[in-house]
């Protein structure tokens, strides 16, 4: 039935409904007017799948991509502010544009170079210029809004006057200098680590001080429950002058005394990480009183929920794998009656059309299979064939395994290289780390520094989340390497990576006396042979590089260190043919997501393992821009 939302009034029956797929934009006859003229305009072909797809009226994956080629003139989220909308800024938006521009200049650059031995269709990217807003264009923008810039450090006024504090500078300069005379409360921090009742005492004094200079006190928490924890702790330790709000008191945060009391004192659902204190008023979090905030787990669902969650996410047709029986296809659940009792089944389907039904308790039996089925034969019911691929795969097993245990025996039986820091140059160079090491971080970085020093051959695994610094620890390893003469050679698995590691080495080893290169498919060729000729002569101490650095063409002059990152895109083969040519060097391996071989060769010994479990506090998971809509 067609139906009137508001009035809920059915209006006239219909036949059919049809849902079509959610898509970023619809294909109409203006708009691929548009796109074909604007693609010869940039591109001059008309013989790709894309711009064919496209002039037939056909959706082609990822043809959002080129989006700008659709409409006249696209528009930002930002366009739909109006001239009164007030816009602020933190400190270092600056530098997360840059950063991010850069980064996409990085994907088109790839993008546009051609990969070796690819036969496909050409891939024809946009220029950046036509996606995102340029540095310029950012520009013009805030020329025509109010934007105020919110900053902790001293910024000067256009008359040259310069004021200290949290200020909120108007860009551009023509607005001024706004002073809040803002100021971080350090005296609770200061505490944690000691006795946390101290944190109470030094909140009862803050309430005591601020109801005699009439000031009120704002606690900020970051949900409901935490408010009324926060509550009972503060009737245990005696403190009862704090009322329970559900917004924000008017009047406290604008010199503008109505609604609040002078001296009140309030707790509200504010997420706020850290206090701070004006003039005229004094904002506590619920984070600087009791501690970093943990998060709860989940609690986990009861099994048999599993067993049908996962039977939901199977489709009719598609192919899985009995521990026992081998491939077959899924045809859906059946019950079953045995013995005047019902049974939900999966029926599963083999070669020969035999069927098996297996009891939805015991569906860890079988797993999706993991490839294209297209091209997969299915196994016939009570066949020894799937046994004896099964007994053949087991056997390769057994071989790589003592391949690998071979490997790790002659390192162990190898004096390794003594590769001690030199305090000095090392506490300069981990000063240039701007931000405060995790616990965990810190005892990653002690235990491979160790390693590296007990005179055995390193092996070990550095597993954290992205953004939690194995990457740091890497650094510091290498420059320990390379200060004591010895060269290091980091594999990664993609060229954007390789530029990525090689800007980051290249900007915390300037000033030192070491040389940082890479090598990868945007290097030209002759630059690649001119590197490795270095690498081999020992003019170069660092060398990043992807699949590249295996060949047989890269010789080392005297290799201490090599690092191996993200080392589940490399094959078993790929990662100890350099251990095997250097059973003395120290590895050390970083990834988010260790594969199963690696996670156990860990767990069981032969390799040693560190956890970055802990998140960095008050760093920037990454940057953000508003691109085309």
């Amino acid at each position: 039935y067609q139906r009137r939302v508001r009035a809920q009034t059915t209006l006239s029956p219909l036949d059919k409904v049809v849902l079509k797929p959610v898509s970023e934009l619809t294909l109409t006859s203006e708009g691929i007017s548009h796109f074909r003229a604007r693609y010869r305009e940039l591109f001059g072909v008309t013989h790709d799948p894309l711009y064919e797809s496209v002039s037939a009226g056909r959706k082609y994956g990822g043809m959002e991509h080129w989006l700008p080629l659709f409409f006249p003139k696209c528009e930002t989220l930002l366009d739909y502010m109006t001239a009164e909308t007030q816009v602020y800024s933190e400190e270092g938006v600056e530098g997360a544009v840059s950063a991010r521009l850069q980064t996409i200049a990085d994907y088109y650059q790839a993008r546009t170079m051609p990969v070796p031995g690819d036969q496909g269709a050409a891939y024809r990217p946009l220029a950046p210029e036509l996606l995102y807003w340029t540095v310029d264009e950012w520009a013009d923008f805030l020329q025509t809004k109010n934007w105020s810039k919110v900053t902790p450090f001293q910024t000067s006024s256009p008359h040259g006057e310069e004021r200290s504090g949290t200020n909120i500078s108007p860009v551009p300069v023509r607005y001024g200098v706004q002073d809040c005379h803002g100021k971080p409360l350090t005296d609770f921090g200061a505490v944690q680590s000691t006795a946390r009742s101290k944190a109470f005492e030094i909140l009862s004094q803050r309430l005591d001080d601020a109801s005699h200079n009439k000031k009120p006190v704002v606690l900020a928490c970051f949900t409901a429950g935490a408010r009324d924890r926060l509550m009972t702790i503060l009737r245990e330790h005696e403190i009862e002058k704090v009322q329970t709000v559900d917004a924000w008191p008017s009047g406290i945060s604008d010199n503008v005394s109505s609604n609040a009391p002078p001296g009140a004192n309030f707790a509200l659902i504010y997420p706020l990480e850290r206090s701070f204190e004006l003039p005229d008023l004094v904002v506590i979090s619920e984070q600087d009183l009791l501690g970093d905030r943990v998060a709860r787990s989940r609690s986990k669902r009861r099994k048999a929920d599993s067993f049908f969650l996962e039977a939901a996410q199977l489709t009719l047709g598609d192919l899985v794998v009995h521990r026992d029986h081998g491939i077959a296809r899924y045809e859906g659940l059946m019950t079953i009656s045995v013995s005047a009792a019902s049974h939900d089944c999966l029926c599963l389907i083999y070669d020969g059309g035999d069927k098996l039904f297996l009891p939805v308790e015991n569906i860890e039996m079988i797993t999706r299979y993991g490839s294209d089925g297209a091209a997969a034969q299915l196994d016939r019911l009570g066949s020894s064939a799937w046994q004896l691929r099964k007994a053949k795969v087991k056997k390769r097993i057994r071989e790589v395994a003592d391949y690998l245990i071979k490997i790790a025996a002659e390192r162990a039986l190898h004096e390794g290289k003594i590769l001690e820091r030199h305090p000095a140059s090392y506490e300069e160079f981990c000063s240039r780390f701007p931000y405060l090491e995790t616990e965990d971080q810190q005892r990653a970085i002690e235990e491979v520094l160790n390693d590296m020093a007990s005179g055995k051959p390193m092996d070990r695994l550095i597993c954290g989340d992205v953004g939690f610094g194995k990457t740091e620890v890497a650094l510091r390893a290498a420059f320990v390497a390379v200060s004591q003469g010895k060269q290091v050679a980091i594999i990664v698995p993609t060229t954007l990576l390789c530029r990525q590691h090689y800007r980051t080495f290249r900007n915390r080893f300037q000033g030192f006396p070491y040389r940082v290169e890479q090598i990868s498919r945007l290097v030209k060729s002759a630059d690649a042979t001119k590197i490795r000729q270095d690498v081999a002569g020992g003019k170069v101490q660092i060398i990043i590089a992807t699949h590249a650095l295996l060949s047989d063409k890269t010789k080392f002059t005297d290799l201490g260190l090599l690092i191996i990152d993200e080392e589940h895109h490399f094959g078993v083969k790929q990662k100890e043919k350099l251990k095997k040519m250097c059973t003395d060097v120290h590895v050390l391996t970083l990834t988010a997501t260790p594969i199963p071989r690696t996670l156990q060769l860990a767990l069981s010994g032969v390799r040693e393992m560190s956890l970055i479990t802990t998140p960095p506090i008050d760093r920037f998971g990454g940057s953000h821009i508003c691109h085309a809509l």
